[in-house]
C-alpha cells in the first residue's frame, strides 16, 4: 500500500506523523511545512496520477488554515473556506482511501489566531469530510475532551502534539488499513478538467535553479524580469504561486485591469492568491524590490522590503465557473478515533516525570544555596577554595546574584 501525504510540518517533520509508519507501507510525502487547503490541493494534483485503488491519502490542514484565516482576515472567509471545499472535490475524484486528521490546537501565546476561526474552519473540513464519506480522525474534538490543564502535557506548542502520540497515530493508521485492504472511499469523475498548473517556465528554463535540502528538491525559476503568462490559459484565474526564494520576496501579478503584490516568506511554499487574476492576454508576473505596499498577505510574511527577487516553483489556475455545493449531505463519514492512543497514559506518565524532575530540581536548588553558605563561610580561611566554590554553584544555577558574588569575591 502507497500512503501519500498531504499536510504542513505535523506531516513533513521527523517527529510528526512521518514517524510511525509500518515498514510495509510506501510513503510518499507530498507536505510542505505551513501547508493551507490550497497547498495540498496543488502538490495533491501533481500526484494524483500516481494514486490506485489500494493507496492512501491522508490531509491535515485545518490548523494552517485557522491561522490563513487570521492572517488574511475574516472579509476573506469565504475564500479560505472555498479553498477548503476545492480540496475535498478533487480528493472524492480519486478513487482511493483517503483519511481526514483535524489537528487539535491550544491557546498557547496571545498573538493566536481566535477560536472562532479555529472553530469555524474545523467545521468546514468535518462537513467535507462527512459529505464524501472519507475517513475522519478528529483529533481536535479528543482533545477538547481532556481537561484543558492537561494539554500542554499533549502539545509542545499551539499546533504540534507530542512526537510518541503522532508516531503511534502514523502506526495504527497504517495497521489499520493494511488490514482493511477493500476499504477505498467511493470517487466521482467530474465532467471537466477544474485547474492546471504550470511546472515549467516557457523562456526561464535556461536560468532553471535545482533547490534542495534534506527534505525538498524543486526545480525553481528566478523572475529577473516580469515573465508573460502564456494564452494558454486565458481566462481561467490564477489561484496560487509556488515560490522558494533565498530571502523574503514579493510580487507583482498585473493584468489589463488588476494588480495584486504579494509577499513571500523564503521556504519551499506554496500561497493562494485571496483576489485572483483572470489571465487575459496581457497579464504580467514580476518580482518587486521596492517599497511599494502589499495588497494582500502571507503567512510568515513581513511588511519589509524584500531584498530579494522571487523563484517560482509553480502556478495553480481554476476554470472561473468552478464552485462546490455542499448541501447534498450524501454520505456520512467513517469515524476512526479508535486509532488515537490513550491519552490519559501519556498525561499520567508526564505528570509524573515532571513532578520527579521537579523534586531534583528543588534538590539541585537547596543544594546550591548550602554551597553559596559553604563558600562564605571559608573565604575568610581559604580564599581560593572559596572562589571555586562559588564558581561551581554558578555553573550549576547561572544566575545575577551569584555573578554579583563572583564580582565582589574579585574586588576583594
Amino acid at each position: 500500500m502507497n500512503v501519500f501525504m498531504l499536510g504542513g510540518s505535523n506531516t513533513i517533520i521527523k517527529d510528526g506523523l512521518n514517524s510511525g509508519w509500518p515498514t510495509e507501507v510506501r510513503v510518499k510525502n507530498c507536505a510542505i511545512g505551513a501547508s493551507s487547503a490550497i497547498q495540498n490541493l496543488y502538490s495533491f494534483l501533481k500526484v494524483k496520477h500516481e494514486i490506485g485503488i489500494e493507496d492512501l491519502v491522508i490531509t491535515e490542514s485545518n490548523v494552517n488554515d485557522s491561522f490563513n484565516l487570521s492572517t488574511h482576515g475574516k472579509q476573506y472567509i469565504d475564500v479560505i473556506l472555498g479553498n477548503i471545499d476545492a480540496l475535498y472535490y478533487e480528493l472524492n475524484r480519486v478513487h482511493c482511501k483517503k483519511v481526514v486528521l483535524i489537528m487539535p490546537f491550544r491557546d498557547y501565546l496571545a498573538r493566536q489566531e481566535p477560536q472562532e476561526f479555529v472553530d469555524i474552519v474545523n467545521a468546514r473540513h468535518r462537513l467535507n469530510a462527512n459529505n464524501y464519506g472519507f475517513y475522519l480522525l478528529d483529533l481536535a474534538s479528543i482533545f477538547e475532551n481532556e481537561n484543558p490543564d492537561d494539554l500542554k502535557y499533549l502539545l509542545t506548542d499551539a499546533r504540534h502534539p507530542l512526537q510518541a502520540i503522532m508516531f503511534e497515530i502514523s502506526r495504527n493508521i497504517g495497521r489499520y488499513f493494511l488490514k482493511n485492504e477493500n476499504s477505498s472511499t467511493s470517487s466521482v469523475e467530474a465532467p471537466q478538467r477544474e485547474y492546471h498548473y504550470i511546472l515549467s517556465f516557457e523562456g526561464l528554463d535556461d536560468l532553471s535553479v535545482l533547490k534542495k535540502n534534506s527534505v525538498f528538491k524543486e526545480s525553481t525559476f528566478p523572475l529577473q524580469k516580469p515573465y508573460r503568462i502564456t494564452a494558454k490559459y486565458k481566462g481561467l484565474d490564477l489561484i496560487g504561486i509556488g515560490t522558494w526564494s533565498d530571502a523574503q520576496s514579493k510580487a507583482v501579478i498585473k493584468n489589463s485591469d488588476n494588480e495584486v503584490i504579494k509577499p513571500f516568506n523564503s521556504l519551499n511554499s506554496f500561497n493562494e492568491i485571496i483576489a485572483p487574476i483572470t489571465i487575459d492576454g496581457d497579464t504580467w508576473i514580476s518580482s518587486c524590490l521596492d517599497a511599494r505596499k502589499n495588497t494582500e498577505g502571507s503567512i510568515n510574511c513581513s511588511n519589509a522590503t524584500p531584498t530579494d527577487i522571487v523563484l517560482l516553483t509553480g502556478l495553480l489556475f481554476r476554470r472561473k465557473e468552478f464552485c462546490v455545493d455542499l448541501n447534498g449531505n450524501k454520505e456520512k463519514s467513517k469515524h476512526v478515533d479508535f486509532l488515537v492512543p490513550q491519552l490519559k497514559t501519556y498525561i499520567t506518565t508526564l505528570k509524573f516525570y515532571l513532578l520527579k524532575n521537579e523534586e531534583y530540581f528543588h534538590r539541585v536548588e537547596l543544594d546550591v544555596d548550602k554551597i553559596i553558605e559553604i563558600s562564605e563561610r571559608i573565604k575568610n580561611l581559604d580564599y581560593e577554595a572559596g572562589l571555586y566554590l562559588l564558581k561551581v554553584a554558578f555553573n550549576i544555577r547561572p544566575s545575577p546574584g551569584i555573578q554579583k558574588k563572583l564580582d565582589n569575591y574579585n574586588l576583594e
